[in-house]
């Protein structure tokens, strides 16, 4: 198992995309997402700004580097922290460990290279949850797995384990990649997040059902966000923005997974 620190280098070819999440709301579950839990609008305040300065490099949206011992030091002191761990799953060779980057605001690679084994990426980001006056600084561990596993040792039920957030990224170009995430969601039944991969292609074909992706989002307790290769920010603006908002959203369904 490789352990690496927010700027770890992830080997995808693709440049950092433009995300958005859907407000869809699956009607059942036992995690709901109808009430929020955490103010969506704090990460644009004074007081974020500030933390902000504590995690990013200065003047940019860059992962600030942080040892294995190490930890962002939040200059007022008042606040919590919970560190849950986030599993990404999904076919390889179609932007996966890009997104991983694009999310976390590491620098993309110019090479491809598949996922070796399990990478574990530490990402902090701070949070307000409503009715609580301190803020919260996650420290969300990222789990991503190889797609071919020997026979020895199963990659993906390790990264499974104890996991707060499942991510489930797809294709919408590649039908195989949305039948692969959709059984694993409907076998492990815990919601999360659903990430559907495009170009900026215009002309590219959809293949996946926009109709399959509503249902399963909505039986599975699922919140869809869009990947667009070849759009990328490091305006600390922008990357809240986009980035920002999707970080929210995996931390709010972590907090959740707990109730």
């Amino acid at each position: 198992t490789h352990t690496h620190t927010n700027t770890t280098q992830h080997t995808r070819a693709h440049p950092p995309p433009h995300i958005h999440a859907s407000t869809s709301t699956p009607p059942h579950s036992h995690i709901t997402m109808s009430e929020p839990l955490v103010d969506h609008d704090w990460i644009d305040s004074p007081e974020a700004a500030a933390v902000l300065d504590c995690i990013w490099e200065k003047d940019s949206a860059a992962a600030r580097r942080f040892g294995v011992l190490e930890e962002p030091i939040i200059l007022d002191g008042h606040h919590g922290q919970a560190a849950p761990k986030v599993t990404l799953f999904g076919k390889a060779s179609l932007g996966r460990s890009a997104f991983v980057g694009a999310l976390f605001g590491l620098p993309p690679s110019s090479s491809f290279k598949e996922t070796l084994g399990l990478t574990h990426t530490i990402v902090y980001w701070p949070m307000k949850i409503l009715g609580v006056e301190d803020l919260v600084l996650f420290k969300l561990k990222v789990w991503e797995g190889r797609e071919k596993q020997p026979s020895t040792y199963n990659y993906a039920n390790a990264a499974k384990h104890n996991t707060h957030c499942c991510v489930y990224t797809f294709s919408w170009t590649d039908q195989a990649s949305f039948d692969e995430v959709k059984a694993l969601a409907e076998t492990i039944q815990s919601g999360g997040i659903l990430v559907g991969i495009s170009s900026q292609n215009k002309a590219e074909v959809r293949k996946v059902a926009e109709a399959d992706v509503d249902e399963l989002c909505r039986s599975q307790d699922l919140r869809l966000m869009h990947y667009t290769m070849g759009t990328s920010t490091t305006d600390r603006a922008e990357y809240i923005k986009t980035v920002g908002r999707v970080l929210n959203s995996i931390c709010e369904h972590t907090l959740r997974h707990k109730e």
